[in-house]
């Protein structure tokens, strides 16, 4: 997820293609605990309400299990707190 549009796309795009590189390098080494990773983009579009929407929809239909690249600290705030939502209870350190 990254600021993948105006105003903020040049650095999302940097982002988002760090991101491509590391999975690309992870992949090449066996990757994680040997399954490759697969890196899945959506634009958040520099809103906290979109953001929101790009990491719930992936995370409860596609079953992602690592989220990054937000710009925006609007964005990541609303998404932090929607992502500590969906954390099943079980999972929570006590």
């Amino acid at each position: 997820m990254a600021s993948l549009s105006e105003p903020f796309a040049i650095l999302g795009v940097q982002v988002r293609d760090g991101m491509k590189m590391a999975v690309d390098e992870l992949n090449e080494k066996g990757g994680v605990l040997g399954r490759t990773l697969e890196l899945a983009e959506r634009d958040d579009k520099n809103n906290p309400n979109e953001g929101i929407t790009a990491f719930q929809y992936p995370v409860e239909r596609e079953g992602i299990v690592a989220a990054g690249g937000m710009i925006s600290s609007d964005v990541g705030l609303a998404v932090s707190r929607q992502a500590e939502s969906l954390i099943p209870k079980a999972c929570v350190a006590q």
